[in-house]
């Protein structure tokens, strides 16, 4: 009755099929495709886990950066999670803020928590 996927092609074609078939199975997508997207807002896909590439990317560029600039980490090898969201038809207007809110946290994080600049 549910079809869980954990890569971006099949949670594209199985809400596609779902979608044009009308079949009564449950999709869980990942990845924020405007097909798996528009599949939650017409609830035919019931939820999606996106991830953060904007922070994963833009934060971990401006982190090297700095220790590039003569920062040095406060601990080593510390991990970092840039989240992840799961997307329901509750929260689908409203996900990509909650993305870019832990992406300038991140960076906030970055100054105040994770590196030691002089």
């Amino acid at each position: 009755n549910a079809i869980v996927n954990t890569a971006y092609n099949p949670a594209v074609a199985s809400a596609t099929a779902v979608a044009q078939q009308h079949l009564p199975i449950k999709i869980v997508a990942i990845d924020d495709d405007p097909t798996i997207i528009s599949g939650i807002e017409n609830g035919s896909v019931a939820a999606t886990v996106v991830q953060n590439p904007v922070g994963q990317a833009y934060v971990g560029a401006y982190g090297l950066e700095k220790l590039a600039g003569g920062c040095t980490m406060k601990t080593p090898g510390v991990e970092i999670d840039s989240g992840s969201f799961v997307v329901t038809k509750a929260n689908v207007t409203t996900y990509d803020s909650l993305r870019q809110a832990k992406t300038a946290q991140l960076k906030s994080d970055f100054d105040t928590k994770y590196l030691s600049c002089k």
